[in-house]
């Protein structure tokens, strides 16, 4: 009887640490696409992110996969910075001025270790950017950096500019952070 015990409870042991098949996939609850913006001359920076955006991909063995085949859609009139009057501001001097519309698209085009490059489209030209990813406790992080010059946004920046002399002292900076963190459901069987 104690062999059978024994042999029951091995058996027992050795299927339930089988290997579980688990895919991962995009979840927009909990997902936020922050970018910082700066002001003054020694760059303080304005926080912010939007509210409308759309991923797309495909369940996948991977977080790295799932990242590789990575599309999005960001509607970059929906800015919230804590502050109603700066996002109908940034809204409409800055964004109201991209050339096509006021949409951001783009897709991972490689992974490279800790290096994602993501191809990015806004005010019709596309520029591939590095951004560095990592992946804890179910929220895929990815960091980066942009100048909206690179995209032909002079006439934006110079707008935004302008709307904000007095509050940015006459020194509004092109370079943009994006701190971005996505959900990852992980389904396991």
């Amino acid at each position: 009887m104690t062999k059978f015990l024994l042999v029951a409870l091995v058996t027992f042991n050795v299927n339930s640490m089988a290997a579980k098949k688990c895919t991962y996939n995009y979840s927009s609850e909990g997902s936020k696409l922050g970018w910082i913006a700066y002001k003054l001359e020694d760059k303080r920076p304005v926080k912010g992110e939007f509210t409308k955006f759309l991923f797309s991909s495909f369940a996948s063995d991977s977080v790295k996969d799932l990242l590789e085949h990575a599309a999005f859609t960001i509607d970059a009139k929906s800015v919230a910075t804590g502050l109603k009057t700066r996002d109908n501001t940034i809204a409409n001097f800055f964004f109201g001025k991209y050339i096509g519309g006021a949409n951001i698209k783009g897709h991972v085009s490689k992974i490279d270790g800790d290096t994602a490059y993501v191809s990015l489209g806004m005010n019709n030209v596309t520029k591939t950017i590095k951004m560095k990813w990592s992946y804890e406790e179910d929220l895929l992080k990815l960091k980066g950096e942009i100048d909206v010059l690179d995209f032909a946004l002079g006439d934006a920046l110079a707008s935004i500019a302008k709307a904000c002399k007095a509050q940015h002292k006459g020194k509004t900076w092109s370079d943009v952070g994006l701190d971005i963190g996505v959900k990852i459901a992980k389904t396991c069987k």
